[in-house]
Parts: structure tokens; sequence; C-alpha cells
């Protein structure tokens, strides 16, 4: 399919999108309002995984797996680095470097980072870690199992299934990352990504209803805040990583913005951010929530800053990738330049 290839202009927005609502989570809105919006919030992460599985057969297709492996390879060592210095350099600070770095050296922590793709450095980067597992795991599936897509596509629902009930069970008593990461979030999601792209046909009837799609989407986020609201009376105080309506409202959202017709929408800047920046955005805006939270706090606006921290934060961590990508552009310009000339 040549269409692999394609690139729609409606998942940058939708990317754009989640990388805000990804600070949202980690900078969450104050009260029971908060809570709801932090419920509606989770489809950040299922969308992004579902946009990279729809986009997989392009990659094959292109036998750019290797590649695709290697850069995020290279995400995961790159954001584990920097949040090691990160946290190394407070610790510092603090005079509490020694304590910190056996912190991070336990074979608890390398048995959480291996198993649940927990970061000991970061608990953000379970993103990037789970990521890199799915991907070496389709790779793994593809080569050596006949029906590799339909074996994933069956997978779907069982994880998911099984995720809410562990959730219902467990959740509680056990840490949130024993349920977020590639096996119970990272291969569903990719696994629908992948399946609606090989049902182009069901895609394009969706596309050409528009208003029925955009419906589902209202009745799938009315059904995400019925839940958070369900969850919140049987497990009071519980802060639920994922609910089973954010299958439905993550899946909508991503029909309503695969549509082609969003190409010819403006939002130019919006779509640069979600192609070219949500990934930075997403690694580097923890730092920067520290930074602009203590500012905050110096200037006696804490009655401010749950409010427009989020906003803030988001912005900033767009300039700050917008900056460092045209340094690195600069700095690639003249390595080459000088290499041609050696």
């Amino acid at each position: 399919m040549q269409g692999a290839k394609k690139r729609f202009d409606g998942l940058d927005i939708l990317k754009c999108i989640g990388a805000f609502f990804i600070i949202v989570i980690h900078i969450p809105f104050p009260g029971e309002v908060g809570g709801y919006i932090d419920a509606l919030a989770r489809f950040a992460v299922p969308v992004f995984l579902m946009i990279t599985g729809y986009f997989y057969t392009g990659v094959v297709q292109r036998n750019r797996t290797g590649v695709q492996l290697k850069k995020v390879l290279f995400l995961v060592l790159g954001a584990n680095l920097l949040y090691l210095a990160y946290e190394c350099g407070t610790a510092l600070v603090r005079h509490t470097l020694s304590q910190t770095v056996k912190q991070f050296f336990t074979l608890s922590s390398l048995r959480d980072f291996l198993l649940f793709n927990q970061s000991p450095f970061h608990s953000h980067l379970w993103y990037l870690n789970a990521l890199l597992y799915v991907l070496v795991i389709v790779e793994l599936l593809r080569r050596f199992v006949p029906r590799w897509k339909e074996v994933l596509w069956c997978s779907a629902p069982v994880l998911l299934i099984a995720l809410e009930v562990l959730l219902l069970l467990f959740g509680e008593s056990q840490p949130l990352w024993m349920f977020r990461n590639f096996f119970f979030i990272g291969i569903p999601y990719f696994a629908i990504g992948l399946f609606l792209y090989h049902h182009q046909d069901f895609l394009a009837k969706c596309h050409s209803r528009r208003l029925l799609v955009g419906l589902a989407v209202i009745l799938s986020l009315a059904a995400v805040m019925l839940e958070r609201y369900l969850v919140a009376k049987a497990q009071p105080g519980f802060v639920r990583e994922h609910y089973l309506a954010t299958t439905f409202f993550a899946a909508g959202l991503f029909i309503l913005f695969s549509d082609p017709r969003w190409n010819e929408v403006g939002l130019k800047l919006i779509k640069t951010v979600g192609r070219k920046y949500s990934m930075m955005v997403y690694i580097i805006h923890p730092i920067f929530k520290v930074l602009f939270i203590g500012a905050m706090s110096r200037l006696h606006l804490q009655s401010v800053s749950p409010y427009v921290s989020q906003a803030a934060v988001f912005i900033i961590s767009i300039v700050f990738s917008v900056v460092s990508y045209a340094v690195k552009g600069i700095v690639l310009l003249r390595f080459g330049k000088s290499g041609k000339g050696a």
C-alpha cells in the first residue's frame, strides 16, 4: 500500500494535543474537576502508540524497521542519561548524591526497568522503554510467526480486559507501573493502530460519516467520565493510569483525526509541533515543570500556579525543542562542511 508513506496532518494535530495532555497528567489541575480532566488526558499515550502502529506497515515496506529501532533505542538511552545527569545534578545541590546513586542502581530498580519499563531516573520515561520493547516484539513476530498481525490483533482485547480486571483487583495495592508497561498498554494500542491501517475501507466509511464519529467520541468521553466517577466511589483516592472507556475514546479520536480532510485545514504551527517536536516536549517537560513551579513559588504565586503551569510548561518545552533542533541543524551543517573540506 502506497498510503503507508502518506502523513495525515490530522494525526500531527492529535500528537500536539496529546503532548499537551501528557503535561496535564504530570501537572494536574486541582480539585475534583482536576480528577476528571486527568481521566480525559489518559488518551494521550494510547494515541501515540496507535499512531506508531498505524505507520508501521509503511516502515516495513520501506525496509526501515532497523532504522526505527535504532532511533527509539537512541531516544531511550539519551533520555535516561539526560535524567540520570539531571537527578545527579539536583542531588549534588542537595548534598544527597551518594544516596541518590545507590537508589538508582539496585537489583529492584534493574528488575523494574527490565520487566515493567520503569526508568529509575524518571517515571515518564516508561513510554520510551515500552515502545522499544513493543517494536522488538513486533519485529520478532513479523519474522518468525506466519500470522503475526492476527496474533497482535487478537491479543489486544484480551490484554486490555485483563488490565481492567487487574486494576480492579490489585490497582490500589500494587505500584501503578506494574500495569503501565509494554505488555498491558504498549502491545494493545500498537495493535489497534496496525489494525486500523489494514482496514482502510472501514476508516474510509468512518471518514465519510464525520458527524457520527464525532458523536461516538463524545459518547466515549462521557463513558470515561462515568467510569472515573464509579472508580472514585469504589476506590477513593486511587489515581488510575487507564480506564476501559479510554480505549474507545482514543480510538475515536484517532479515527476522527486520521481523516485526510485535515490536510486542507490551516493550523500550521500546531501541525509542526506535533510532527517535529512532540517527542522532545514529552521527554523534556518534567524539567521545566520543576523550574517553572519553583519560580512561581519564589514569586509567591502558588495560588495561580496550578492553573497556568500546564500551558506555560508546554510553551517553554516547545520553545526549547525548536531551539535545540535549530542548534543541532547548525552543528550538523558546520560539521558536514568541515568533513567535506577534510
